[in-house]
């Protein structure tokens, strides 16, 4: 079932909320179709650890063979900021959670940041790069645990993606010597809240890998 992307007729902060809501719901509904559809003809999404997925039908046949040999997890989404950048392009920045199948508790390891960036194309508003990068926050688990408790209440009050909400990480005095507790994240290999993917080929995607292998899975 493919997704429609949102009119861009007045172009601004709703149909770029509804683009992003679009891709959340493809993709917990497990619809790689749904999802390439609402980017632009040549939209690029990168991954985790710098992989890339380039053009509609290379996202849509990545999707598709992840949704095929993996039990995903679904997401929740907290937006920080909508804003434009000119020429009819606008930014979305957004924190998101992942609730892994058969759960219901979001998995704090795998916390992201995302950024997407959404332009006008035949008359809908389409993502024309959507990037993820973990919201690892290392060396402050105090932070990792604000933010997993914020996306908590976003399911908990049984939304998809909340409302612009506060951003922990740009708190005063975040990131300076003294700001936080001592300690580091609390996972092993020094990979507090890594963004894992799932990986087809070369493509890797943004959400985490579940750990059930396949034929198409790379180790790691």
């Amino acid at each position: 079932m493919n997704a429609k992307a949102p009119a861009a007729a007045g172009f601004g902060r709703e149909p770029t909320v509804a683009v992003y809501r679009g891709i959340l719901e493809a993709w917990n509904r497990r619809d790689a179709d749904g999802f390439a559809a609402l980017f632009t003809e040549t939209g690029s999404v990168v991954g985790f650890d710098g992989s890339q997925m380039n053009g509609r039908r290379e996202i849509a046949e990545t999707l598709r063979a992840i949704f095929t040999d993996h039990q995903t997890a679904r997401y929740v989404a907290r937006i920080r900021e909508v804003r434009a950048l000119g020429g009819g392009a606008m930014l979305l920045r957004a924190v998101a959670g992942m609730i892994p199948p058969g759960k219901t508790e979001i998995n704090p390891a795998v916390n992201a940041v995302q950024s997407l960036v959404v332009v006008p194309e035949a008359g809908s508003a389409r993502i024309a790069l959507l990037h993820n990068t973990p919201a690892a926050l290392h060396g402050r688990p105090h932070l990792v645990e604000q933010l997993t408790a914020e996306l908590t209440e976003v399911a908990r009050q049984g939304q998809l993606v909340g409302e612009t909400g506060r951003d922990l990480t740009r708190r005063p005095g975040f990131g300076r010597p003294g700001s936080a507790p001592r300690g580091s994240c609390a996972t092993r290999a020094g990979r507090c809240g890594v963004l894992t993917g799932y990986r087809v080929g070369h493509s890797s995607v943004f959400s985490r890998r579940q750990p059930r292998p396949s034929r198409h899975q790379e180790p790691r």
